[in-house]
This record gives C-alpha cells, sequence and structure tokens, in this order.
C-alpha cells in the first residue's frame, strides 16, 4: 500500500484477494502503474476484490489533484453473491 501512497512510486493500483473461497484473509495478489483501465483489464469474475488505486485528475491545465480510492469489485458470477 505504502507503493500506491507514494509520489516516489510509479505503482498506482493494487488487487488484493481472499488466499481461499473459505478464507476471510485477503493477500495483494497484483500491483499496476496503468491506472483504472489496466486494473478493469486483470479482475476475475470468479472472485471477490478489493482494489486500492491513486487516482489523477484535473479540472484545467494548472492544477492536479491526487486521491486514494478502494473499490469493492463483486463481478457476476461471482460464487459468493447470492443475488435476492
Amino acid at each position: 500500500m505504502k507503493d500506491v501512497r507514494s509520489d516516489k512510486s510509479d505503482i498506482n493500483w493494487l488487487l488484493l484477494d481472499y488466499t481461499s473461497d473459505r478464507s476471510d484473509k485477503l493477500q495483494v495478489t497484483q500491483t499496476g502503474t496503468g491506472g483504472l483501465a489496466e486494473l478493469r483489464e486483470v479482475l476475475d469474475d470468479t472472485k471477490a476484490s478489493y482494489a486500492y488505486a491513486r487516482v489523477t485528475y484535473s479540472n484545467d491545465k494548472e492544477s492536479t489533484r491526487e486521491k486514494f480510492i478502494l473499490v469493492v469489485i463483486i463481478l457476476l458470477p461471482c460464487p459468493i453473491y447470492s443475488p435476492p
């Protein structure tokens, strides 16, 4: 997580997955430098995952901001999700 938050690191996202289907422990399974587009490409619809990312945006040419987001990812047909 330090790399995602660091201005000195190019890593801008990480993906956390459960260690097994019946576990409550998370582990970092992937990291990347390609932003949300790259993160979207590595998602696995058979897993419930969490992502932490640094997002840079600007309102104009002179100002940029960095924000940090936590995303809960449950894609269908994920086996742990039972729709109502």
